[in-house]
C-alpha cells in the first residue's frame, strides 16, 4: 500500500485494490471493523474514478456485502449491496455471469434467516435458473470442443491449417501445403534435368599428319570433352553447355575461354593446345592419355594442392 501510494497516489485504481485486499485480510483475521473501513475506502475511490456502475465497484460491493452478511450480522446493509452488485453484473455480463452465484446465495441466506419465505423462494428460483444457464453453457462449450476435436482427428496426424505463401486469405492444410511444395520442387528438378540433357559434343581423334587443321569449333568441342573426362559427369555437362555458349558468341570466343581459365586451369591448357596457341601450328598432337595426365598435374598446380613426389611449397 505504501509503495502504491508513493507511485500512484491515494486516488488510483491500483491503490483502491490494495484497500480491498487489506479489507479481506482483516476480515479473515477477525478484525471486522478495520475490514469494513478498508472496503468502504476501496469503493469510494473506485466510484470516484470509474463511476458507480463499473465492474470493479461491483466487486468491492460484493466483498463488503459478504462482510455484513457472514461476519457483522447486518443483513439489511448486505441485502442492499447484494442487489446493487447483481444489477451491475446483469447489465455488464448477462444472466449467466459466474459472479452472480455469490450474490444469489448471499440473498438466499439472508431471506432464510429472516424468515421471509416469499423472497427466499424467489431468489432460490433465480439461483436455480442461473445454475441451469451455467449447465447449458457448459454443455454447449463441451459440444463445441468435441466438434473441434473431431475435425482435428479427421485430419492427418500433425496436420494444421496454414496460409499458402503469396495467397492472402487462402487457407489449406499442412499436408496440402507440403504436397504443393513437393510438386513444385519436382517440377523444378525435371526442368533442370531437361536443361542438362542437351546433346553433348563427342571428342574427336587427334588429326593425323597432313590432315586439314581442325576448325575452332571442333577444337573447342575436344577441349570441353577432355575437361569433362577429368572432372566427372557434372563438369562434362558444364563443359558442353559452355561450348554451346561459346559457339553462339564467336566474337567473344577467346575472352570467354580465358575467363573460364581462372576457374579451371586444365580447361584452358587443353583449349590452348588444340587451338595451337601454345604448341604451334605444326606441332604433332600428343596422345589423349598423356594429355590428360599433364592436365591433371596442371590442375593440381593451379589449385594449390601438393602433387605426389613434389617437395617444398606448391608453385
Amino acid at each position: 500500500m505504501k509503495v502504491s501510494k508513493t507511485a500512484f497516489g491515494e486516488k488510483n485504481v491500483q491503490t483502491s485494490k490494495h484497500y480491498g485486499n487489506l479489507g479481506r485480510l482483516y476480515q479473515s483475521m477477525g478484525d471486522f471493523r478495520r475490514a469494513e473501513t478498508n472496503h468502504l475506502r476501496a469503493i469510494a475511490i473506485k466510484e470516484e474514478l470509474l463511476g458507480r456502475d463499473d465492474y470493479e465497484v461491483a466487486l468491492s460491493i460484493g466483498h463488503l456485502a459478504s462482510l455484513y452478511n457472514y461476519d457483522l450480522g447486518e443483513p439489511d446493509k448486505a441485502e442492499a449491496l447484494y442487489k446493487r452488485s447483481i444489477a451491475i453484473g446483469l447489465r455488464l455480463f448477462g444472466p449467466a455471469y459466474s459472479g452472480l452465484e455469490y450474490d444469489y446465495r448471499g440473498l438466499v441466506k439472508i431471506y432464510q434467516e429472516t424468515m421471509r419465505v416469499d423472497l427466499y423462494q424467489e431468489w432460490t428460483q433465480r439461483l436455480r435458473q442461473w445454475t441451469d444457464l451455467r449447465d447449458r453453457a457448459a454443455k454447449e462449450t463441451e459440444a463445441q470442443e468435441k466438434k473441434e476435436l473431431e475435425v482435428a482427428q479427421a485430419m492427418a496426424p500433425g496436420q494444421v491449417l496454414v496460409q499458402p505463401p503469396g495467397q492472402p486469405g487462402q487457407v489449406q492444410s499442412y499436408g496440402q501445403a507440403q504436397a504443393a511444395a513437393q510438386a513444385q520442387a519436382a517440377a523444378q528438378a525435371q526442368a533442370q534435368a531437361q536443361a542438362q540433357a542437351q546433346p553433348q559434343a563427342q571428342p574427336q581423334a587427334p588429326a593425323q599428319p597432313g590432315a586439314a587443321p581442325a576448325q575452332p569449333e571442333d577444337a573447342l568441342a575436344q577441349a570441353a570433352a577432355a575437361a569433362a573426362a577429368v572432372n566427372g559427369q557434372n563438369e562434362n555437362v558444364g563443359g558442353a553447355q559452355l561450348m554451346n555458349q561459346i559457339q553462339q558468341d564467336q566474337p567473344m570466343l577467346h575472352n570467354r575461354i580465358f575467363r573460364v581459365a581462372k576457374l579451371r586451369v586444365c580447361f584452358v591448357k587443353s583449349a590452348a593446345f588444340y587451338l595451337g596457341e601454345a604448341a604451334g601450328a605444326n606441332a604433332t598432337p600428343r596422345p589423349i592419355g598423356v594429355l590428360l595426365k599433364d592436365l591433371e598435374a596442371a590442375d593440381n598446380e593451379g589449385s594449390g594442392e601438393e602433387p605426389a613426389g613434389r617437395q617444398g611449397p606448391p608453385v
